[in-house]
């Protein structure tokens, strides 16, 4: 075997892991573009750039995985390649582009989980006091002295805690009743504070780097309104539109 033939033998190893890590770079920048897109623009499709975003993270991890690999190969047998650059290239410019999404992103949903967390923990309270819940005016001393909440869990993780000073980002709307229809807000972000509760003057839009708020509405699920939809948020049922009470 001469010496051309050992040399190709070698490189192809390498070539091929970068050419891996490349494709799956490729892939995650193709899909991240989209996602990216949907999310800044703040089209009504989070679910969308949720999807893409989601698989471009995973092409991404994958394009590393192969893209070390082809590195610890060119270590061990001293070799360089194009394509390892040209790989790192797309991992580092992709993640450029897709961390800062992901990072607006994951706040939003903590929070909409801290609102099915309150809502959860107002109905533990209601089944250990007869069926009563806590009073609007101590509702977060109510939920925090018996240990149905932590402190943190009433604070909205788009918050900075520190400037925050430990208050609570949640407000109740005193108008909706337990059998007001479906869409009438339940629970909403605000400022912070401490056992607040209203209407529309409280809510706050402004917790977020990305414009908006979680408002849980009478039958549990929870919306991200832009301030744009402010005025769609129903906040208190028509007298020809009560019903049976909603499972709160």
């Amino acid at each position: 075997m001469n010496e051309t033939s050992v040399n190709q033998k070698h490189k192809r190893p390498v070539s091929k892991l970068a050419k891996i890590s490349l494709v799956f770079s490729l892939a995650g920048f193709a899909c991240s573009l989209p996602g990216v897109y949907l999310f800044y623009l703040e089209l009504d499709a989070d679910a969308a750039a949720a999807i893409f975003l989601t698989l471009a993270l995973l092409f991404i991890g994958l394009g590393f995985v192969f893209g070390i690999a082809a590195f610890l190969m060119i270590l061990i047998k001293k070799q360089a390649g194009f394509l390892v650059l040209v790989t790192s290239f797309f991992i580092f410019v992709t993640s450029g582009v897709l961390m800062p999404a992901m990072g607006l992103i994951r706040p939003i949903k903590k929070c909409e989980y801290n609102c099915k967390h309150i809502r959860y923990d107002i109905m533990r309270y209601a089944e250990d006091h007869n069926g009563k819940p806590p009073r609007l005016q101590n509702w977060c001393d109510a939920l925090t002295s018996e240990g149905h909440i932590n402190k943190r869990d009433l604070i909205c993780p788009g918050v900075r805690r520190k400037s925050n000073n430990g208050l609570c980002n949640y407000a109740i709307n005193p108008d909706c009743k337990p059998d007001s229809p479906n869409d009438v807000v339940f629970l909403f972000e605000t400022k912070g504070g401490w056992n607040q509760y209203g209407g529309p003057e409280l809510i706050s839009f402004d917790n977020h780097v990305r414009k908006g708020a979680n408002v849980m509405f009478n039958d549990g699920h929870v919306e991200f309104i832009k301030p744009k939809d402010a005025t769609k948020l129903k906040w208190k049922a028509e007298a020809n539109e009560m019903k049976q009470p909603a499972s709160r």
